[in-house]
Order: structure tokens, then C-alpha cells, then sequence
């Protein structure tokens, strides 16, 4: 165990938080237009669907103003009552996820379904969600395969992503790496950050490519630039496992506390680990129990274990 970290490996993760998305471009524009938009839409009476669906995503996102769930709530809901499909998809998430209000899988579920049958892609991607993971119904993977399908056509990355998931885990769908990088470099072209990740461990662990290093570094370090909590966590395998650079325990270790403080289980423990052995960090008991409390709260048993170990000692 000294040589090899042994959390390298984890489960490729699915896209599957909250999903609320604004209607337009806007969000790419600079805070002080974004400022702008905002006073406009505020003063504007009465206020457009999509207009109240864009205040909704800034009070949900805490986007130039406070964030504020139930006044994210309020404008998204009367958006949706308007008929407008990305605002039925919000409301639906945070039906979801419980923000300010309870969460109601089936009232996610029949808000999703609405907004997919009116040609929304996010509203689909959330629909497949649910069958992947029973959100509300029953777990029906040839359905989640087919609103994510939807979903992708129309160029959602969240969607491509949880495609090209399925076929390379291939635990629910027949395993196929061509499908599973097909649809990874469809969402990494639109900077898909957990894509690009998902790309890089391909091409680190020769999940059905050949095993290329250069690709993987390229892939991992994109990523990890923009902070993706699985990005950093590769990136820092490569240095602690010397794959294709000088092995770096300490450089890992910097990587792993990001993606760690990002709230990355797998990521906390290896920190924790490193902390208890001395491993690119000084060796401090104190600090890999903290770590290891941290993962022992998302329900980690190795960091349950440790813990009991290292407190009876």
C-alpha cells in the first residue's frame, strides 16, 4: 500500500445534481452585464416567461444577487405556469433535490415529463435521471437510454456524459467503448468538464483505447483547471503513481486536498491516508482524522474502519 494508492479507482460518476438551467446565453456575459440584465428584468412588467425564468436561475445560482431558493421557487414556478419547458424542468429539480421545498420525486418526475414532451433537452436529460436511478418510478434503463438519447441529438453534454457513462461501466447496457468515447467527445467539445475527465481515465486506465498517457495528462489537467472535484482527483493519480510524469507525492497530495475540499469522498480518504502515512505531506494523525471523518460522513466504510483503528490507539 505504500507504493499505489488504493482509492485510484472509483465508479465514472453520472451528471445527476441540480440541473437548473437559464434559457439563453447570457450567463457567459460579464458580471457587470449580467448586473445590467437583471435591474431590466426586474423593472420589466409583466415579466416574459423566460425573463422569469432567468431571475429564477440567478436567485437559485446566487448569481449577482443573493441566493434565495424560495424566491428562485417563486419565479420558476410562475415561469412554468406560463408554459415555459426549462422552467417546468427547474421547478422539477427542485422538487428533486428538496430547495425550500420538500422533496416530491413523483411532482419531479411529472414536471420532467412535461417539459420533455415540450421538446426541452434539459427536461429530458432529468426524465432519464429518474429511470437510471428510480426517482419516482421504476428503475427502466431502456427508457433512460432513450430520453438521454433525445437529450443528447439536441446537444445536451449532461446527457452525452451519462450516455457515454452507461456504455462504458456497461453494468446496465451492453458495454461499448466506441459509444462510451463517442458521446465523451461530444460533451467534451462543449467543455463538459466531467466528460473531459471521463476521457482522460479512458485513456489512463486503457479502457477500451490503447493506454496513452500524453492524451490522459492533456485531458486530466483541462479538467482540473476547471475545477472539477473528479478531474483533480485523477490528475493528482497520475502524480502519485508516476503514470507518464515524475511520481509527486506532493503535488498529488495538493491535488487530492482540492478535489477533497470540493467534497469528494474517494478524494478524502486518500488525503486522509497520505496525512496518516506521510506521504507528500508531514505525517499529522490529527489531520488524516479529520479527513477521514469527513468521508466516514458520506457513509465511506474504509474511513469508518480507520477510524476505529486509529481512536482505539
Amino acid at each position: 500500500m505504500k507504493n499505489r494508492l488504493i482509492f485510484s479507482i472509483f465508479l465514472v460518476p453520472f451528471i445527476n445534481c441540480y440541473t437548473a438551467a437559464a434559457q439563453n446565453d447570457w450567463t457567459d456575459k460579464s458580471d457587470s452585464e449580467i448586473e445590467k440584465l437583471v435591474k431590466e428584468w426586474k423593472k420589466t412588467e409583466p415579466k416574459s416567461d423566460t425573463i422569469l425564468n432567468n431571475l429564477g436561475y440567478c436567485y437559485s445560482k446566487g448569481l449577482i444577487v443573493d441566493q434565495n431558493y424560495e424566491t428562485a421557487f417563486n419565479y420558476y414556478d410562475q415561469s412554468a405556469e406560463k408554459g415555459f419547458a426549462r422552467a417546468m424542468n427547474n421547478v422539477g429539480d427542485m422538487y428533486k433535490n428538496g430547495y425550500y421545498v420538500g422533496k416530491d420525486y413523483q411532482k419531479a418526475i411529472d414536471l420532467f415529463r412535461r417539459a420533455s414532451k415540450l421538446g426541452d433537452s434539459y427536461g429530458m436529460s432529468s426524465l432519464a435521471d429518474c429511470f437510471v436511478h428510480g426517482y419516482g418510478t421504476n428503475i427502466n434503463v431502456d427508457s433512460a437510454v432513450f430520453w438521454y438519447e433525445k437529450s443528447a441529438e439536441l446537444g445536451h453534454s449532461a446527457a452525452q456524459n451519462n450516455l457515454g457513462t452507461l456504455y462504458l461501466v456497461g453494468e446496465k447496457v451492453d458495454q461499448d467503448f466506441d459509444k462510451a468515447l463517442h458521446y465523451f467527445k461530444q460533451a467534451a467539445n462543449q467543455n463538459e468538464s466531467t466528460a473531459i475527465t471521463n476521457l482522460g481515465r479512458m485513456y489512463r486506465q486503457g479502457s477500451g483505447v490503447e493506454k496513452n498517457y500524453e492524451l490522459a495528462f492533456e485531458y486530466l489537467k483541462k479538467a482540473a483547471q476547471m475545477n472539477d472535484l473528479y478531474g483533480l482527483f485523477e490528475f493528482g493519480n497520475l502524480y502519485y503513481n508516476g503514470e507518464g510524469v515524475e511520481k509527486d507525492y506532493e503535488r498529488a497530495a495538493d491535488l487530492y486536498k482540492e478535489s477533497a475540499e470540493l467534497g469528494f469522498v474517494t478524494a478524502q480518504l486518500s488525503i486522509a491516508y497520505m496525512y496518516e502515512n506521510g506521504q507528500g505531506v508531514v505525517q499529522d494523525e490529527s489531520k488524516a482524522i479529520e479527513w477521514y471523518e469527513m468521508a466516514a460522513e458520506q457513509n465511506d466504510q474504509y474511513s469508518m474502519d480507520r477510524l476505529k483503528e486509529l481512536k482505539n490507539n
